[in-house]
């Protein structure tokens, strides 16, 4: 009995400490998110750039200070080029005319690795995290902007809730072992629920047909990021945030999320019927 209710103490507190950094963190981003423009685009800088190093560190003993460096000038550099429209292949070909000089000069076998990490940084969370950049830079409808995020946040706070009460029935128990079929069901529904109000406020059915693919997108995001963490023994990318983890715990479903609703709305589909 006394287990039982240590247990139920530590969830609580955990659930506790999970919405005390998410009513700080939350109304600060969605304010950038409102004005946009350089404000927004250093927000996405501090965060990419946050995320970056947090997954650099799950493979630490491959980069030296030189390292961290190089990867911490490319990321601003990708979303400095959103940010001012540069082409995005010149600086590609800088950086991998680097990575070429690199081998020529001081490379060695064992360094492969630590290529494949670097890129996966500049491809994956830099780049994406540029593209959401570009999303806010190129629409004006604050509830299309906000949507992706909120209907990942609901979805994921709706998911953890029910994973934590009724959670029986293990998704991905090799990757994540605390994520359950009933946590994902029921963070779909939560998001469909935000999907309705924002179908009612801005008259666009498409909220609701493309609110459960993002909310799959998004456990696929969490999924992908626990990959690596697992592979590492690692539960968190850090304990920058508290309970919430690091920050690359925070966005691993957005870095997808919102790059694939841009996708989705750059062709023309979201105003299908809209």
């Amino acid at each position: 009995m006394r287990d039982v209710l240590g247990a139920l103490v530590i969830k609580v507190s955990n659930l506790l400490n999970r919405v005390l950094v998410a009513t700080i963190l939350l109304p600060t981003f969605l304010i950038t998110l409102y004005f946009g423009s350089w404000i927004f685009a250093i927000c996405i800088g501090i965060i990419v750039l946050a995320a970056s190093i947090e997954f650099m560190l799950f493979f630490k003993s491959y980069f030296s200070l030189i390292d961290f460096i190089f990867v911490f000038i490319f990321s601003s550099l990708i979303i400095v080029g959103f940010y001012f429209n540069i082409e995005l292949y010149k600086i590609l070909i800088v950086y991998f005319t680097f990575i070429i000089l690199d081998i020529v000069f001081r490379g060695k076998v064992e360094d492969s690795q630590k290529i494949l990490v670097e890129s996966f940084v500049l491809f994956y969370i830099a780049l994406m995290g540029g593209i959401t950049l570009k999303f806010r830079m190129s629409i004006d409808n604050l509830w299309i902007i906000s949507f992706p995020f909120l209907n990942t946040w609901v979805f994921d706070t709706f998911a953890y809730i029910g994973g934590t009460l009724i959670g029986k029935h293990k998704l991905a128990v090799l990757i994540s072992p605390k994520k359950t079929v009933e946590g994902l069901i029921i963070g779909i529904i939560g998001a469909l629920i935000l999907s309705f109000i924002y179908y009612v406020a801005d008259k666009n059915i498409n909220y609701i047909f493309i609110s459960p693919v993002l909310s799959i997108l998004a456990t696929g995001g969490d999924l992908l990021e626990s990959m690596f963490k697992r592979s590492k023994g690692r539960k968190d990318a850090s304990f920058l945030l508290g309970a919430h983890g690091g920050v690359l715990d925070r966005i691993d479903s957005l870095l997808i999320v919102v790059p694939f609703f841009f996708l989705v709305i750059e062709n023309g589909l979201f105003f299908v019927g809209g």
